[in-house]
């Protein structure tokens, strides 16, 4: 029989898996290397799995501390990625990947892997070869699961086009997304403690910057720890975050005076993610999530719980990245 060891849980035990994605510019390597800043302390040793040629190493001079990197090269497997993670894991303390995107759609990511079993056969192989290049990556994703590191991915974004025609002039519509969406499985970054877009903004100088979040998921009971919604990434929202995961009640050094309301803040968030549908009509939301059977017939906005919105966002995510 094997051992099986039962203690009471912890909140000391929680190692962090976070995804920051973007467009090129939106600073998300940046952003990610403060936050681990923060989340291992001043004399944590942070190292990078940089798959972008050496570019990771161009912020060396503005993370206190310093950090280390290693390379992968083509191609981007599955096995490659947890090869390096291993690599590097004896001694970081924290380790950000820049970027996870190669291991699904860079050479020799899981894409590619799905065209060379597609070789010679016929579409009705489709099915088969997803399996079969999808296994190893599976695979990695339940072993980052279990990591004893704190872990940030960052993964590139894309803005998605749409089609829509008008149901009485019949003429069609073109719209592009106004946020973007992580270049990976779909699966994949529900899999994460926090996941968050950033994206770029003008200073009060007129000029571009980087590192401002979007907070995409975030457990309710996390939002008053880490709370860089629409706020520019430091070292401190680390620091935060790593209090809570360590079992701390500190405040957020840089939330607002306000008490902050989780039901209020994910109500805005599921009201954002949904602007193309609901046309700032409640109604037509309401209709919407019950067609797609994420909420009860009975449900209505205002019946919803902090309890239910997380799962409630959660699946309204799944359904706009399959739409």
């Amino acid at each position: 029989m094997s051992a099986f060891t039962i203690a009471p849980a912890t909140r000391q035990s929680v190692k962090p898996l976070i995804g920051l994605y973007g467009k090129s510019g939106g600073g998300k390597t940046l952003s990610a290397l403060f936050l681990m800043r923060g989340i291992v302390g001043a004399k944590g040793r942070i190292v990078g799995v940089d798959t972008e040629n050496g570019r990771m190493s161009m912020f060396a001079d503005l993370v206190p501390g310093g950090y280390a990197t290693g390379r992968i090269n083509p191609p981007f497997t599955p096995d490659a990625y947890w090869d390096a993670i291993q690599a590097v894991s004896d001694v970081a303390d924290g380790i950000v990947i820049d970027s996870f995107t190669h291991e699904w759609a860079g050479e020799g990511g899981v894409l590619d892997a799905h065209e060379t079993y597609m070789e010679g056969k016929g579409e009705s192989y489709s099915a088969a070869a997803w399996a079969r290049a999808k296994m190893p990556h599976k695979r990695l994703v339940e072993r980052l699961l279990r990591l004893d590191k704190p872990l940030i991915v960052c993964l590139r974004g894309e803005e998605k086009t749409h089609f829509d025609r008008d149901a009485q002039t019949k003429k069609m519509t073109v719209y592009t997304d106004k946020f973007t969406t992580p270049i990976s499985d779909p699966r994949f970054i529900f899999e994460m403690t926090v996941h968050a877009e950033c994206y770029q903004t003008k200073n009060a100088s007129g000029y571009l910057e980087g590192g401002y979040l979007r907070i995409t998921k975030i457990p309710a009971q996390v939002i008053p720890h880490f709370t860089p919604q629409g706020q520019q990434v430091t070292i401190a929202h680390g620091e935060s975050l790593a209090r809570w995961c360590q079992g701390g009640s500190a405040t957020d050094p840089v939330a607002t005076k306000t008490p902050i309301d989780p039901i209020k803040v994910m109500k805005s968030r599921l009201w954002k993610a949904t602007a193309a549908i609901h046309n700032q009509k409640p109604d037509m939301l309401v209709a919407w999530l019950r067609t797609n059977k994420i909420i009860s017939e009975t449900d209505s906005l205002e019946s919803l719980t902090v309890e239910q919105l997380p799962d409630v966002i959660d699946k309204v995510d799944i359904q706009l990245s399959q739409s």
